[in-house]
């Protein structure tokens, strides 16, 4: 059976998830106007991110059977309320919006640092703001936000590989529960409800899908996937040290010095 439901379950995990914020900004402490007059004490340019709170756990909700079926070689189903009303996607969702959460507060402590940094160098009195120390401090922040910067890129790619690996997994888990649906039915087709303009309630088989779902699968394993690149391996971290490059194939090793000759008698 084709993967019908491939991007009508990646366009609802993205909106069902809430994406990772952008905690600092990334231009440089800018030097005051006039340096006759100290520099004035703006407000932070970065606030604080508030932690998101944890909503109340709510009661499973009530999932509709689907209308009586009629004979149809085409099943219809909406797989936007699967995900939002079955166990498996919400378990899904909530683990997501944990994972995304905890992302953003390792991001929190040094998007607070840079950002009382910024302040700090904001108000250095105008007859020191040509002095090396200056300088060297003024660069020593901006290598340091520009590092963060690839570090909320790098999290952003993160949370994405987490949400297609989570999705490839409900995938999987969907897919004979899908089959068995369609056999049941002496369907041949199925389509998503967002690709068609009309259909009578007996090919809606929504509920009839999210209740099978429900008897065979609950929760979905989600865990922190790291993003890797077009060649398929792991891109690294950003500030992590690269790993030692190996000898190369063939390359000759390095010729050992000659023993000394022994002494005559």
């Amino acid at each position: 059976m084709k993967k019908f439901y491939v991007a009508t379950i990646a366009m609802a995990i993205l909106a069902s998830t809430s994406a990772l914020a952008q905690t600092v900004a990334t231009q440089p402490a800018a030097r005051p106007a006039a340096p006759a007059a100290p520099a004035p004490r703006p407000a932070p340019a970065v606030a604080s991110t508030p932690a998101t709170p944890r909503p109340a756990t709510a009661a499973a909700p009530t999932v509709q059977p689907s209308a009586p079926a009629v004979t149809s070689n085409v099943v219809i189903v909406n797989m936007e309320y699967v995900l939002r009303m079955s166990d498996a996607g919400r378990d899904m969702s909530t683990k997501l919006q944990t994972i995304a959460r905890a992302m953003s507060a390792e991001l929190q402590p040094e998007a607070t640092a840079i950002d009382a940094e910024r302040t700090r160098l904001l108000a250095t009195p105008a007859s020191q703001l040509q002095t090396p120390q200056y300088a060297q401090q003024e660069e020593t922040l901006g290598r340091r936000m520009q590092l963060f910067e690839q570090k909320r890129q790098y999290a952003a790619a993160e949370l994405q590989a987490t949400r297609e690996a989570a999705l490839d997994k409900f995938q999987i888990a969907i897919s004979p529960v899908v089959q068995a649906l369609v056999t049941s039915r002496n369907a041949l087709m199925v389509f998503d409800a967002s690709t068609v303009t009309y259909y009578v309630p007996g090919v809606d088989a929504t509920g009839d899908l999210t209740i099978r779902l429900n008897a065979v699968v609950r929760t979905i394993d989600v865990v922190r996937t790291q993003p890797r690149d077009e060649a398929g391996a792991i891109v690294p971290r950003p500030g992590a040290a690269a790993p030692a490059a190996a000898p190369a194939a063939g390359a000759p090793l390095p010729r050992q010095p000659a023993a000394a000759p022994a002494p005559r008698p």
